[in-house]
């Protein structure tokens, strides 16, 4: 249930929790006090006339008597019919609007507690034994106390209750603990039932348990921190390919602050030659493909030129749809310097006149260079992997 459905509800409940209902014994008496009334004037007027005016008929006297307070009690009697009429229609209201009420608050997910102005629970609908394990019977007349956790401060509750006993809603989120013994994290809003005269009779609680929500903030709270820490520099783009999220690495990598970057195209950061290749790549993830990673370059803010790997996937949101795409980008240019100095120096061993080769720990050959074929006579294919002591003369292996 919303926010505002939980102000409903509350408004209700405070509404039904004063709410008196019509006395039908009430309207009783005053039917029969109103006949009663109507009698002893009706008698008080005959005897009256009888004294006053004794000269005139007794028939004449008692058939007017009657008519006059016959009518007065009639009229007197209607209007008080009609009256109690109107308050039987807005009882039977009050009933069916208390009985759909009811319906609701047992069936709404939300827990609601009701409590009078000592904390002591007068009510809690199904919901509520849902989430702590507390039948109604286990916690009616029990004080709300008995479902703290312990973990908030002395403090917390002495300003929980002195906004409540000032008058005023308390809004908040606290931890609680079930009958098990488990701990809950619950949003509350508690709201004071005040009575005609301003005394507070009543408080009603709606409960919202946010465990789920809390842990996956949590969950979001610590990836975020991996992120942003990552040496690697972490891209996230919108389905248009205007980036949406920056972290450390990335300004590292690219030499942009975040408040620079946010916003701005993607191919802002790529080398030329890429840009189509980036816009197909971007199509296919948002088409749900997984790619590879694979090397290219970007540019820098000084416009240095880097070469990195890129590892580009999918973002989604909570129902799995992909709302954009994001790449975990490595610089790998001392990487690829360094293959180019082992090429380099490759090539140099290659070329080179003079018997060159390599031995592992265990004396087994790992590298044949052409001077090598040339004056021992074996091509590297017969010789990679072979003990080196062969290439000694038998009498000579043991020095």
């Amino acid at each position: 249930m919303g926010t505002e459905a939980s102000r409903t509800v509350t408004r209700r409940l405070e509404m039904a929790a004063l709410r008196g209902s019509p006395n039908s014994p009430r309207q009783l008496g005053t039917l029969i006090g109103t006949v009663l009334i109507a009698l002893v004037a009706a008698a008080g007027y005959e005897l009256t006339k009888e004294m006053a005016f004794s000269r005139l008929s007794i028939w004449a006297s008692h058939a007017v008597t009657v008519a006059i307070f016959g009518i007065v009690a009639a009229l007197f009697t209607y209007c008080t019919l009609r009256k109690q009429a109107r308050l039987l229609a807005a009882y039977q209201g009050a009933e069916t609007d208390r009985i759909g009420l009811a319906d609701a608050i047992d069936q709404t997910s939300d827990s609601i507690v009701i409590t009078d102005h000592k904390g002591r629970i007068e009510y809690v609908n199904p919901a509520f034994t849902l989430l702590t394990g507390y039948g109604a019977s286990e916690v009616i007349g029990q004080n709300v106390r008995a479902l703290e956790s312990g973990l908030q401060t002395p403090a917390f509750y002495r300003d929980f209750w002195n906004t409540l006993g000032g008058g005023k809603i308390w809004h908040g989120e606290l931890f609680n603990r079930r009958k098990d013994g488990t701990l809950y994290y619950e949003a509350m809003t508690i709201t004071p039932v005040k009575d005609s005269t301003g005394v507070i009779r009543k408080y009603i609680a709606v409960r919202q348990d946010m465990s789920a929500r809390r842990a996956a903030l949590e969950t979001q709270s610590f990836l975020a921190s991996i992120v942003e820490s990552s040496e690697d520099a972490i891209v996230s783009t919108m389905p248009d390919g205007r980036v949406a999220s920056w972290n450390r690495g990335a300004e590292t990598l690219y030499g942009y602050r975040a408040e620079e970057i946010l916003g701005q195209p993607l191919s802002k950061l790529v080398c030329p030659e890429y840009y189509d290749a980036l816009r197909r790549r971007r199509e296919a993830i948002l088409r749900g493909e997984r790619l590879s990673s694979f090397d290219e370059a970007v540019i820098r803010k000084d416009g240095q030129r880097v070469e990195v790997s890129v590892r580009p996937f999918a973002v989604k949101n909570a129902e799995g749809q992909i709302v954009g795409s994001a790449a975990i980008v490595r610089d790998i240019s001392v990487r690829k310097e360094a293959e180019q100095v082992r090429g380099l120096l490759a090539s140099i061993v290659e070329s080179s006149s003079f018997g060159i080769f390599s031995s592992a720990l265990n004396g087994n050959l790992r590298t044949w260079n052409k001077g090598a074929e040339a004056i021992w006579g074996y091509r590297a294919e017969a010789m990679l992997g072979k003990p080196n002591s062969m290439l000694v003369a038998p009498d000579r292996r043991q020095e």
